[in-house]
Formats: structure tokens, sequence, C-alpha cells
């Protein structure tokens, strides 16, 4: 049986159980990605050695379902992103005595740092400081990065595993702004600036973001990816807030928002490796 894409379907070269004419065909999104294909090749291989036994009435509708449900969702994992943020730390009720920043490689090849900057901001403010990662700083695929920020006070425990030389720059616990961009490229004021790896607004007063904002985060709660590692480039898509902050770790998929790329970067996640106490 030879399985692969063709235009928006699913194609199996096997015929329908009730129809020797006609092609077994699973109707998918136009959307689609490239990453996506080979997983999905593979499933569906599967499911169609499971269904070949049933009507071609009752495959339609369960082919309906599973369209209508978004399991095949139009999101990939990007390459080096920002994946939480935590702004509490040190305030009353925070579980932490710092602020962090953690960001993953979710590509296929090790990332060079060098150069690349950290920064932080106020909501509608242009107060960007952080950290600049040096010269052979790289992080592999799958690899987490914890950067530790500044802090607003005593409570709480420290961090433990972060990166090299922490920011004494405090990061919003509210209402404010993150960034990751190439050090050596001028910025403009655009979210979407050439330089800028990855850019995050959290919190209606933001005024700068990636399509919508970010939701506000608290002294408790952090700003996580949905899905660890997975990028639209929408703030408001990609992010929530969680009272299960994982400085260094993977960020645990929601259930109800996995697309088929999100559902196989949370799998991932389980086993992906965190960088600890190191200042490359």
């Amino acid at each position: 049986m030879k399985v692969g894409w063709k235009g928006t379907r699913i194609w199996s070269n096997q015929v329908s159980p009730t129809d020797p004419v006609r092609p077994f065909v699973w109707f998918v999104p136009l959307s689609l990605t490239v990453t996506e294909f080979n997983w999905g090749s593979m499933i569906a291989s599967g499911i169609v050695r499971l269904i070949r036994s049933l009507s071609a009435q009752r495959w339609c509708a369960i082919s309906a379902c599973i369209a209508a449900s978004g399991f095949f969702s139009p999101v990939a994992p990007a390459a080096v992103v920002i994946n939480e943020i935590y702004g509490g730390g040190g305030l009353a009720g925070s579980p932490l005595r710092n602020d962090y920043v953690e960001i993953v490689n979710n590509g296929a090849t090790a990332f060079i740092l060098d150069n690349y900057r950290l920064e932080g901001a106020g909501a509608a403010l242009t107060d960007w400081d952080g950290i600049t990662f040096p010269a052979g700083t790289s992080l592999a695929p799958g690899e987490v990065l914890l950067v530790q920020f500044g802090s607003s006070g005593s409570i709480g425990t420290l961090l433990t595993g972060t990166f090299g030389t922490p920011a004494s720059k405090n990061i919003s616990a509210t209402a404010g702004k993150v960034r990751l961009h190439d050090g050596t490229v001028g910025l403009t004021a655009a979210a979407d600036a050439a330089g800028i790896l990855d850019f995050v607004g959290y919190a209606t007063t933001a005024n700068q973001f990636e399509v919508t904002r970010a939701p506000a985060g608290s002294n408790q709660l952090s700003i996580s990816r949905k899905v660890d590692g997975v990028d639209s480039n929408n703030n408001g898509n990609d992010f929530t807030t969680t009272l299960s902050r994982s400085p260094g770790a993977a960020n645990v998929p929601e259930p109800g928002v996995l697309g088929l790329a999100g559902l196989l970067a949370g799998l991932r996640a389980l086993a992906r490796p965190s960088r600890r106490n190191s200042s490359k």
C-alpha cells in the first residue's frame, strides 16, 4: 500500500471496500504544513488499514468529524522561541525569588545564539534590558534554556539550573514585553522587525505584540505556550497563563487546544533536555 498527499487529500492505491472504482480518500485541510506531512502519512497508513472494512457512508462521516475537530491544525514547531515568562519573583505570594524567561529550540539543528539578546520592557515603555548571550552559546535541537531575571523582594525559593550570569532587569508580573533578537542588528519599533527572532507582548496595555496580545500574568501565574515551543506568530493564540510554572522544563500541553503538530511537540517535550548550570 502506498499512502501520500494529493492536493487536499490523503489517498491510497487501495480501492474502497464498497466501490471498486474509486480510491479510498480522506479529505484534510488545505493549510496542512510540510512538518505534518511525514507524520500524517504514517498515521493515515494505519487508519486506512483499520477502516477498510467500513462502508463508504461511515467513512465519510468519520472523516468529516476528524476534519471538523481541527486535529490537523496549520501550526508547526518554530526554531528558537520564547517558551515561558514569569515576572512575579520576590513579590507577595510568589513561589519563586526571581523572574525568569525560558527559551527552547524546536528546530532540527543546533542554533548559535552568539550576540543574541533576551530582553524585557514595560508594557508601554522602551526600557529594554536583559542579557547578551556570549560567544560559543549554542542551543541544541529540543533544548530548553532558562534565563534568570531580577527580583522584587526576598519571598520565594531560588531558581536552579539557570543559564550563565543572570539579568538584573525585572520582568513585569502583569503586563509587559519580552523579545529575543540579534544584538548586531539595529531594531525598529515593530514587533516583527528584522533581527527579532521572537516577541511576546502580554496584557491589554502592551503596545507591541504579535497579532494579538498574550494574557496578563500575576505574582503566581506564568505566561506559558499552550503547546511547548509551537509558534503561530500570534501571541494571543499561542500563550496562556498557568499556575504550573515549569522553569527549565517542558510546558504541559493543554487538552483541547492541540493540533497534530502540537500533539507531537508535547510528546517530544517529555524527553527534552534542559540547560543546567552552564555558561555556554
